[in-house]
């Protein structure tokens, strides 16, 4: 975009426009993967992740929200937000699991 930029209204949509994608990379929600030992969410494209073991770990759905909070043992939270996909599948395997979830 700043190659075709020729006055400052079009260098201003172009820094926008950039500033917009990386709030994009840096906002966006993460994966959750379920694993054997732990509920596992990566973000900041694979940088940052949270580790929660299913021993100690519980959860709040309040339907109206349309939301699921994990918190294990150690305070460590993920949330499963209307953003991601599959919400069912995420609650078949808290209860798979048998992590406690309050409604």
């Amino acid at each position: 975009m700043t190659q075709q930029a020729s006055n400052n209204f079009d260098w201003v949509m172009a820094f926008l426009v950039a500033l917009m994608g990386l709030g994009c990379i840096l906002g966006e929600p993460g994966e959750i993967e379920a694993t054997p030992n732990a509920l596992i969410q990566r973000s900041l494209l694979g940088l940052k992740k949270r580790i929660i073991p299913w021993e100690g770990a519980a959860a709040s759905y309040p339907v109206a929200l349309r939301q699921v909070l994990v918190v294990g043992a150690n305070g460590t939270n993920i949330t499963h937000s209307q953003y991601h996909v599959g919400q069912s599948e995420f609650l078949y395997q808290l209860q798979r699991h048998k992590v406690y979830i309050q409604s």
